[in-house]
């Protein structure tokens, strides 16, 4: 019966206990990382680091140094902290702050709202349309508006007044079609004491 050892082998590509590297084959290891002795499977002397967004030229970044850009107004950018050389986690925006010019609010790091649901679909310069539309439509129950839809009935929910902006979104402006290519759109026109809204 042969009996595998459970020390570790330097050389294997595996990093095992005790070791702080193994790139595998001696010919290999330079090219693949720069940082790890092929014979010892530790860091070469003077190395702080082996990999990592924070780790550069086997040295880790100095603190500050942006590792991870902002994606958008509710993502903060990380930096490293001059310690680890790994980013530090994900972090956004305090869940509430205004976004996007102040028309969406930030949610688990994305701007959410109807303002900016509107810029999605119909690109830039859309903004949610005037308040007529939403009172005009979302109260009927119907494929115009509705506050969704019940599938064991098979029909549209009407929306009760306080509820009009909970239900079917309306814009105006942006482009002619929607941006996405699977979305259902009308557009009305809407005559109020006010002047005439797009819906």
């Amino acid at each position: 019966m042969v009996r595998r050892s459970k020390l570790p082998i330097c050389g294997n590509g595996i990093v095992e206990a005790g070791e702080d590297c193994d790139c595998g084959l001696n010919k290999s290891c330079t090219s693949v990382e720069a940082c790890c002795n092929p014979r010892t499977c530790q860091l070469y002397s003077g190395a702080e680091c082996l990999s990592g967004p924070c780790c550069s030229g086997c040295k880790i970044l100095p603190s500050g140094y942006t590792c991870r850009a902002s994606r958008n107004g509710c993502d903060v950018p990380e930096s490293c902290d001059g310690i680890s050389p790994q980013c530090p986690e994900d972090n956004s925006v305090m869940d509430g702050s205004s976004c996007n010019e102040n028309i969406g609010t930030c949610f688990h790091g994305k701007c959410v709202g109807a303002g900016q649901q509107c810029i999605d679909l119909w690109g830039a310069g859309a903004t949610v349309a005037h308040e007529s539309c939403y009172r005009n439509f979302n109260p009927s129950g119907s494929m115009t508006g509705h506050c969704g839809y019940d599938s064991r009935l098979h029909k549209y929910i009407p929306c009760f007044d306080q509820d009009v902006k909970c239900g079917l979104l309306h814009c105006e402006g942006g482009m002619p079609y929607p941006r996405v290519a699977s979305s259902n759109f009308m557009i009305f026109n809407v005559n109020t004491r006010e002047g005439s809204f797009e819906c």
